[in-house]
């Protein structure tokens, strides 16, 4: 267990925003001030740019977002230079699939914190009947590395009390199987990704990992 759960979380974004749909950009252009504008990540990841066709931004930090839009307005003006910012964040959650009380999305701490166990309880907790818990699936969207990981978790009780808990990150999925995963990377492409904010960002080039 404490293999795969630092795994996990050296998989976290530490530093930068991984942004998702709701929340507002500002763009500024320090020598074009009538190019500056502000944008909106709609729920279909896209957001719309000045000059610019949409772009699906949802899946990306900012740092990544700033060198896109560099290359994209250069056809426009080849020395240039811009800043995107974060004016206002949306709420950020994670979804708890499958064998769960309350299946949907969990709010993650103001701070972003949020362990896996944490996540369990918010949904209500697991059924004891009929959840697996020992084959629990955890899908991320590495944007630094732009593929979904997915990790097979044994998240019995008695697994709780490790002394480095697994930290979730916002638009991580968690699902509770009632039976075996026999393919893990086929069962995240053709289900798993049509539950996560922005699926239409995310390549099929999935990277699974089991404890």
């Amino acid at each position: 267990m404490s293999e795969v759960t630092a795994e996990i979380n050296a998989s976290r974004v530490e530093s930068g925003i991984v942004l998702g749909p709701g929340d507002v950009l500002s763009v500024r252009f320090p020598e074009l001030s009538d190019w500056n504008h502000e944008t909106t990540v709609r729920p279909d990841g896209k957001a719309s740019f000045l000059l610019l066709d949409d772009l699906r931004v949802a899946g990306l930090t900012i740092d990544v977002l700033d060198r896109f839009l560099t290359e994209a307005y250069r056809p426009h003006r080849v020395a240039l230079t811009l800043t995107v910012m974060v004016i206002s964040q949306a709420p950020r959650t994670v979804t708890v699939l499958g064998e769960v009380r309350r299946p949907g999305a969990v709010a993650l701490d103001l701070n972003g914190h949020l362990t896996l166990v944490e996540s369990l309880a918010r949904a209500g907790g697991y059924i004891k009947e009929t959840a697996l818990l020992k084959r629990l699936l955890l899908v991320r969207w590495d944007a630094q590395e732009n593929r979904q990981l997915a990790w097979e978790i044994d998240a019995r009780p008695d697994q709780w009390a490790a002394e480095v808990p697994i930290l979730l990150q916002p638009f991580d999925v968690v699902f509770v199987p009632n039976t075996p995963v026999d393919d893990v990377g086929i069962f995240v492409d053709q289900y798993i990704r049509r539950m996560i904010p922005f699926p239409q960002v995310l390549p099929s080039v999935i990277t699974v990992s089991a404890e």
